[in-house]
């Protein structure tokens, strides 16, 4: 999804610096429900609630699906710092990735623009980017994306993420294009939320990189209409409808278990918000090698900074992931980086 993965240094540092002041003062009438405007504890002491978390997600994981989106702009302007140490970079993705609805690449408007508010959460937008949609007027140009991306994953279905599949390279578990760093790997943390609480606007059985964002509304980067499902289904990157899940995990099975090799993950173009995530999880893969215990201090640090941001109490959790065996496990934050299974 190029409009939530950051591509360039370049793109990053823009957005970073109109967003610095906007993830510190919000707009006026759109505080967000539920926040008390002052610091959450930290996620260590959260952990608490972590076992309530991991009944919770092991239901979902055996009925409906868990929904993984890893942050993907906690990206540091500088290529030898530490992203997750900067207070800025935390901010910028304690908002950027706990909203799954964009408007687009940034406009060039004024900072007071950016609007803290379900259904429209970008920096430097018009308020009035869903209604107007995409004009070349110099404001209204990036309108037209108004989705983010990310994964659905059940109990019997193949296990694939972001950067996360059954080749040892993590880049080439991404679509070309994406990642243009040699020696990229996932950060191993993930916003696990309740698909009942996901605004789902469609959906691919394949990463759609290539032609993201939806045809409704016309919001789609490729700036061509995507082909449907219900016209061409043999089609790996066709477009299912918002209610299509279980054909799209069927889609999605089928191509794993033919070609499981270069099976990437499944795509969810929809909005959230805080209201959405379960916790917070880290990695802790047990088929290859990872740094667990760097993702969980990664976790630990961005669990600290949306809690903070939002006024919530989100636990953290562990995430077991095995895909050549297609499992995914969830365990007590406390349980460290011990292997679930």
């Amino acid at each position: 999804m190029t409009t939530c993965r950051p591509l360039t240094t370049g793109v990053f540092a823009a957005c970073l610096m109109l967003a610095t002041a906007a993830c510190t003062s919000s707009t006026p009438g759109s505080q967000p429900v539920g926040s008390s405007g002052s610091a959450a504890s930290s996620s260590v002491g959260a952990e608490s609630s972590s076992a309530g978390a991991v009944t919770r997600l092991e239901s979902l994981y055996a009925g409906p699906g868990v929904v993984f989106r890893g942050p993907e702009n906690c990206v540091s302007l500088d290529a030898n710092a530490d992203a997750w140490a900067d207070p800025r970079v935390l901010s910028f993705c304690a908002v950027k990735d706990v909203f799954g609805a964009f408007g687009g690449p940034s406009s060039g408007a004024d900072p007071a623009d950016f609007v803290e508010a379900k259904g429209r959460m970008e920096f430097s937008q018009p308020m009035d980017c869903d209604t107007v949609g995409a004009l070349a007027d110099g404001k209204h140009d990036g309108c037209a994306v108004v989705t983010g991306a990310a994964t659905l994953l059940r109990k019997g279905v193949p296990v694939r993420l972001f950067g996360v599949c059954g080749k040892p390279v993590a880049k080439d578990c991404a679509v070309l294009g994406t990642i243009t760093d040699p020696n990229w790997t996932p950060d191993g943390v993930y916003l696990l939320m309740d698909p009942a609480l996901v605004d789902v606007h469609c959906q691919y059985a394949q990463d759609n990189t290539v032609l993201d964002g939806c045809n409704e509304g016309d919001a789609r980067t490729a700036g061509q209409k995507l082909p449907l499902c219900s016209v061409d289904p043999t089609n790996p990157r066709c477009e299912y409808g918002p209610n299509d899940g279980d054909k799209m995990l069927a889609a999605y099975k089928d191509y794993c278990t033919k070609d499981p090799a270069n099976c990437l993950e499944n795509q969810l173009e929809a909005q959230w918000g805080p209201e959405s995530i379960v916790a917070i999880g880290y990695l802790n893969r047990t088929d290859q090698a990872n740094d667990c215990e760097l993702a969980r201090r990664k976790a630990t640090k961005f669990t600290d900074a949306v809690n903070a941001k939002w006024g919530r109490n989100l636990p953290m959790v562990q995430i077991s992931l095995d895909v050549s065996k297609d499992a995914i496990g969830f365990a007590d934050a406390a349980a460290g980086c011990s292997n679930v299974r």
